[in-house]
């Protein structure tokens, strides 16, 4: 299996996303695949959390919500690996955090 998450993962990789050509789609035991799952998933986070944050930016004059954005709940990891942060173990960026540069910037334009 590439992923204990994938039952709900899945769908939305689906979605958005090609699946693997390999036989077996994602199902595939193949290095490829799971290259592909794991930069697809940070794609996939990247996407979600872009969506949230220009959602709560486009909320701020309205009553009762007064919102500029969310904060990440975790920046970065401690070992390597795949994980929710937008940071590596050694500082590289992940892809939220490249997405991240766009939609915190002092002007951000959202639909």
């Amino acid at each position: 299996q590439v992923s204990g998450r994938r039952p709900y993962l899945l769908p939305q990789m689906n979605r958005w996303f090609a699946p693997p050509t390999a036989t077996g789609g994602w199902k595939a035991n193949s290095t490829d695949v799971f290259k592909r799952w794991i930069y697809l998933g940070q794609a996939l986070q990247a996407l979600c959390i872009t969506a949230q944050s220009e959602h709560l930016r486009r909320s701020r004059d309205v009553p009762l919500h007064r919102t500029m954005g969310g904060m990440f709940w975790q920046l970065n990891s401690e070992w390597p690996g795949a994980s929710k942060s937008s940071l590596e173990h050694d500082g590289r960026w992940k892809l939220l955090h490249h997405f991240a540069q766009s939609f915190w910037a002092p002007t951000h334009v959202s639909t």
